[in-house]
């Protein structure tokens, strides 16, 4: 009897400590930000190992392609791809905020499923142009296109 009390202690504190885990953390992640919101995901296009980026709260994949990263003081400055499109994103891992900027052509779809809830969170702030990035911004993300 006391055997099979002490087993069962111990799954219950094997359990009661996983489910203190709140990230959704999937077999592919490469790292973690923060609270676990976003991610840096690995995957093979075309044969060749990429990274990109998820937000794990909404599901939903921002960066397809990271082409250059740069992490100043945890805020990541990002340069890369969503589907053809050209993106840069600047991520703040300390409150999940986020600047997104995507290049698109008139008539473009920019083919992001759960964007409206991502920018109804008010977290991702979608900017209509790279200008709306300040200046110092703007310099960081630049000297990204330079890698």
């Amino acid at each position: 009897m006391k055997k099979i009390l002490i087993i069962i202690s111990l799954i219950l504190i094997a359990v009661m400590s996983a489910c203190g885990n709140n990230i959704d953390m999937w077999k592919d992640t490469h790292k973690v930000y923060g609270d676990g919101t976003y991610q840096i995901f690995n995957q093979k296009k075309d044969d060749v190992d990429i990274k990109g980026i998820s937000n794990s709260k909404y599901h939903q994949c921002i960066v397809d392609e990271i082409v250059s990263m740069k992490d100043i003081d945890g805020i990541l400055y990002v340069n890369g791809k969503f589907t053809e499109h050209t993106v840069y994103t600047i991520i703040n891992t300390f409150n999940n905020k986020v600047k997104y900027y995507v290049e698109l052509q008139e008539g473009d779809v920019l083919g992001m499923t759960n964007i409206n809830d991502l920018i109804s969170s008010g977290d991702f702030e979608l900017l209509q142009s790279y200008d709306d990035f300040s200046g110092a911004e703007k310099e960081i993300l630049d000297s990204l296109n330079d890698k």
